[in-house]
C-alpha cells in the first residue's frame, strides 16, 4: 500500500516511521477517516478525532517504540493550537 493512502492502518504508520530513523518530528496532512483515526491513536484520545480540510498536525518523535508527543495543530480555520488539551477539545467536539 502507498503511504497514507486510503485504507492506511496503524501498522502502516510504524513502517512509515522506519523509513526516517533520524526524524525527531513528523507532520501529517490527510483525509478522513484514516487521518482522524491515526491522530486519535497518537493523541491517545478516548473518542474519535475529526480534522477539517486543510488541517495539519505535527508530533515529536521520542525513542523508538514510545508514544509520540503532540507538537501543534493547524486547523481548517488556520488557527495554530499548541496545547494537547486544546487540540483534543477542538478535534473531538465536531
Amino acid at each position: 500500500m502507498a503511504p497514507l493512502a486510503h485504507g492506511f492502518q496503524q501498522d502502516d504508520f510504524l513502517e512509515l516511521l522506519a523509513w526516517f530513523p533520524k526524524a525527531r518530528e513528523i507532520a501529517f496532512v490527510g483525509h478522513e477517516p484514516e487521518f482522524g483515526a491515526l491522530v486519535r491513536i497518537l493523541l491517545k484520545a478516548a473518542i474519535s478525532c475529526t480534522l477539517n480540510k486543510v488541517a495539519a498536525i505535527s508530533f515529536k518523535i521520542h525513542n523508538k517504540g514510545s508514544a509520540a508527543g503532540f507538537r501543534q495543530l493547524v486547523d481548517g480555520d488556520v488557527k495554530l493550537i499548541k496545547g494537547r488539551g486544546k487540540a483534543l477539545q477542538r478535534l473531538t467536539s465536531r
